[in-house]
């Protein structure tokens, strides 16, 4: 089943920091403009229209409103013997830009990047590195990724994945209640063991997975839907035990073990990292190698003792209960349950 919701900027974008909303230019040319009192002034603006962007104002609003216009009227004064602009200009009430830089992206470059995005399944489906160099390219314009994605969650979109997980099957069921009574044999001989067991649709090939912009009601969208197949997927099962009293960790054994299956358990060990020998063997040699002629080129030597590749291997093998990588452990139990 898909995710409709997800946690990200794009579904709850930030909040101002304050309800105070400013009323639109020609209200405030308007305010300041009447000869009336603010009183007055205060009970004809206390219910403005619903169709108009007018804001309701109250009587300190307004006198604050036009003292802040005859200060800046009074402020300006004039330029090679101009005549000052009377305090009726609407000079007076427009907001003058703050401190920093003026604002890059204005709201028309919005409306071009998002319409862009949406315009296409291809357009979609790039990332924002490729919207900034295109955007730059036919407009001559500099966005840097992070504001582009900004932008993109301001306006509700997000790109993630958009491929349906298919549901477990029955038979991936009956594994999880066999392995779950497994568990609960364990936590019967020992009461102060508490066991946990889940299981989920994982895709094989995350790295392949197809991902687009889009809004959380925009799934069956013919340019956002995309068909999977089940066998890009697999049954993931997750279990664990800790013990309330003692500390969890990865090297925990909770099941007791003969020295026989201790024994398989260090050979099947040794079996299972010899791949893993050659591939960070291949690695330490190419690494040492590039290490070398850096050196080499600036002409002078490396300080300290040469790294040892044995020391490097012992760190990248797989150790019991190693969570990274699944450990023994977890692969004993697995091969019990499955059989």
């Amino acid at each position: 089943m898909p995710k409709l919701v997800h946690k990200c900027p794009g579904r709850n974008p930030r909040e101002p920091k304050t309800s105070r909303k400013e009323g639109p230019v020609w209200q405030r040319s308007a305010i300041v403009n009447s000869t009336r009192s603010s009183k007055e002034e205060a009970e004809i603006w206390a219910d403005p229209p619903v169709d108009s962007n007018a804001v309701a104002y109250t009587e300190s609003g307004i006198r604050k409103l036009r003292q802040r216009a005859r200060k800046r009227w009074e402020s300006t004064g004039t330029r090679n013997g101009a005549r000052r602009a009377p305090l009726a200009d609407i000079s007076n009430v427009v907001n003058t830009p703050g401190r920093g830089a003026p604002t890059k992206i204005t709201p028309r470059i919005k409306k071009l990047l998002i319409a862009k995005v949406v315009e296409s399944r291809e357009e979609r489906q790039k990332t924002a590195q490729q919207h900034c160099s295109e955007f730059k390219i036919s407009h001559d314009m500099e966005i840097s990724p992070e504001s582009f994605t900004q932008v993109m969650y301001d306006n509700g979109y997000s790109r993630r994945g958009v491929a349906k997980k298919p549901k477990l099957t029955p038979d991936h069921r009956k594994l999880r209640v066999s392995r779950a009574k497994i568990l609960r044999k364990i936590v019967r001989e020992r009461p102060e063991l508490l066991a946990f067991l889940d299981a989920a649709s994982i895709r094989l090939h995350e790295e392949e997975e197809i991902k687009c912009w889009h809004r959380a009601d925009e799934w069956e969208h013919p340019d956002v839907k995309t068909n999977t197949e089940r066998s890009d997927y697999s049954c993931g099962q997750f279990f664990g035990i800790i013990a309330h009293s003692q500390r969890p960790g990865p090297s925990k054994i909770f099941v007791a073990e003969t020295e026989e299956e201790k024994a398989d358990a260090q050979r099947d060990l040794a079996e299972r990292n010899i791949p893993y020998d050659k591939w960070y063997g291949f690695v330490f040699d190419v690494a040492a190698e590039a290490e070398r002629l850096k050196y080499e080129k600036e002409g002078r030597k490396k300080p300290g003792k040469p790294a040892s590749k044995e020391i490097y291997l012992q760190k990248k093998h797989m150790s019991r209960g190693d969570r990274s990588n699944g450990g023994v452990d977890c692969k004993s139990i697995m091969e019990k349950t499955s059989n």
